[in-house]
């Protein structure tokens, strides 16, 4: 009787996504190598499709990528640390207007709206780990200056 041979989809090293040393990373233990990923969201428009074409990955690959590395949408996972570059770009006392444009967003309502519903969504987690005062605090930064550019 002839033995099966394990295939070489099921011999191969997974790719995954994760977060090291301050940045998200494309580790690719097949080919031994590693690619940084922050610099590619800001040249993509944190769109997924344009990451997607920039990493040589199709769109289904690279959101199975994702939900198997950080078991949330690849949509979810952009969204989420767009908003928390938000928040540092806020805190370092960048103006609303610039925030949004570096960050692609196409107005300055949008971002507010995106911010706040993300960071709502935040809340429940910041609240558990303690860091509530964080979200409070980046809050209150949003509104005050959105009413200081009215």
């Amino acid at each position: 009787m002839k033995r099966s041979s394990p295939s070489r989809e099921s011999l191969r090293k997974p790719q995954r996504i994760l977060f090291s040393n301050g940045a998200w990373w494309l580790v690719d233990p097949e080919h031994e190598r590693s690619l940084r990923l922050d610099a590619k969201f800001y040249q993509c428009g944190w769109k997924v499709g344009c990451l997607c074409r920039d990493l040589g990955i199709g769109k289904r690959s690279f959101s199975r990528l994702v939900e198997d590395s950080l078991g949330i949408t690849s949509k979810r996972w952009l969204r989420e640390i767009r908003i928390v570059a938000a928040g540092h770009l806020l805190r370092e006392g960048t103006k609303i207007g610039a925030v949004s444009l570096a960050l692609s967003f196409k107005h300055v309502p949008d971002f507010t709206c995106e911010f706040k519903k993300t960071l709502r969504r935040f809340a429940i987690i910041l609240h558990q780990s303690g860091a509530f005062s964080l979200h409070r605090l980046l809050i209150s930064q949003l509104d005050s200056k959105k009413d200081r550019s009215h």
